[in-house]
């Protein structure tokens, strides 16, 4: 299945899973062609203050497969949301089929939550499937297929040693996100 397709039989219940995962709300992601320009454009227009930059080479599981995939990754801070950029480098992933698919643009928006495996399968109780995920040291990740409803991805972030949140320049408003 590609991004946007439906799983054959699912009852799709989509205010069923905001209303779960809802209040830990804090990212939205983009995928770009250019992270300089993305950055540049992204401080221009949502007066985000410095990126944090890192550059991932990571293994992932793409629908069920196990895959290897880079991705330059630029973090800043608009108001009380976190901006994600995400420029495909290497390897295969949801970022670079969607570069391909459809060009530079919204990708996901991110969730913290406290049990990635309930999270997940709570999704796919309300009929949303995990297209990827991955690990890196404790923090894990899911992205869950909600494009044909929302345009965009759902991303799932279970960081139970705020490894994840503590090398951002935003860790003073993790307080403010209530976890599912």
């Amino acid at each position: 299945m590609t991004a946007g397709q439906e799983s054959p039989g699912a009852a799709k219940d989509l205010g069923g899973l905001l209303g779960r995962i809802g209040p830990s709300f804090f990212q939205t992601a983009w995928v770009v062609a250019d992270l300089d320009a993305a950055k540049k454009a992204m401080q221009d227009t949502l007066g985000c203050g410095e990126f944090a930059e890192f550059r991932m080479e990571q293994k992932w599981t793409l629908r069920g497969e196990r895959v290897a995939g880079g991705l330059a990754l630029g973090y800043a801070r608009t108001g009380n949301m976190q901006v994600e950029l995400m420029q495909p480098l290497t390897g295969t992933t949801i970022q670079h089929e969607f570069l391909t698919e459809r060009g530079p643009g919204p990708h996901h928006y991110g969730y913290l939550v406290t049990n990635l495996a309930e999270s997940v399968a709570a999704a796919a109780d309300f009929g949303f499937t995990e297209t990827m995920s991955g690990r890196f040291g404790t923090v894990k990740v899911s992205f869950i297929d909600t494009y044909t409803e929302l345009g965009v991805y759902l991303e799932l972030i279970e960081d139970p040693d705020d490894l994840y949140w503590a090398t951002k320049p935003w860790r003073d408003s993790r307080d403010q996100v209530r976890l599912t």
